[in-house]
């Protein structure tokens, strides 16, 4: 009861990072800020350190009230495991929100596909742990990060009765799954076509391509201002 309650208390950030990776595109904020010279690096750089100050805004005030209500779960937590996971956790969100993104164009649509995949993950990984609680998962399902941490949120509240290791395994598939998810993200922003039929990789080769005049001033992302003024 106390991992599905955490687990979907936590959680529900995912949803909003979704959300705002996809209207970006829709609202086409994502492809101005690239037509006014925002590098591809920064632009994630900030998401991901966006997607944690809003994990934290949730985290924080909840740690704190149940540590000075003496709310009976927080009494045996170990704090910096507690944090450790919850890092690992808005990581693997802004990887899944950067990959999930890519996929939509409508940022509603996206929104209520994420909070069903949240729910769903949440409950399996409960009616699992009722049912036969596995000492060691595997791996393919510690792959899909909302599993790997709602079975570290599970093992952290067994405390020392947890099997050796499984802690950490769970935290690290936790990890490796969002930077491979958050990478795939990116090179699928820059593969797959936008509204105009023009993805960022045909972008460059064309700007690479072109021979330069040096009368004018050369936009990496001109062939996109091309489409949006034709428009």
């Amino acid at each position: 009861g106390s991992t599905l309650i955490m687990s979907l208390i936590t959680t529900f950030n995912l949803p909003k990072l979704v959300h705002e990776v996809v209207n970006e595109k829709q609202q086409r904020l994502y492809h101005s800020m690239r037509l006014q010279g925002l590098r591809l690096w920064s632009y994630w750089l900030g998401f991901w350190l966006w997607s944690l100050a809003l994990q934290a805004s949730i985290c924080v005030p909840m740690v704190l009230a149940g540590y000075v209500l003496g709310v009976q779960v927080y009494k045996h937590l170990r704090f910096f495991e507690y944090v450790g996971i919850l890092f690992a956790w808005a990581h693997s969100q802004a990887g899944l929100a950067a990959f999930g993104g890519c996929f939509f164009r409508s940022s509603k649509i996206a929104s209520i596909i994420f909070y069903l995949l949240l729910v769903g993950s949440a409950l399996t990984v409960t009616i699992i742990n009722q049912l036969a609680f596995l000492e060691y998962w595997p791996s393919l399902l510690l792959l899909f990060p909302p599993f790997s941490y709602e079975r570290a949120l599970a093992l952290m509240l067994m405390g020392d009765q947890a099997p050796a290791g499984a802690l950490v395994e769970a935290v690290s598939y936790n990890l490796a799954s969002g930077t491979v998810l958050l990478a795939l993200g990116v090179v699928l922003h820059l593969i797959i076509p936008n509204e105009f039929g023009l993805s960022e990789s045909q972008v460059l080769v064309d700007c690479c391509c072109r021979k330069p005049n040096s009368n004018q001033p050369q936009l990496l992302d001109e062939p996109l201002l091309r489409h949006a003024n034709d428009e």
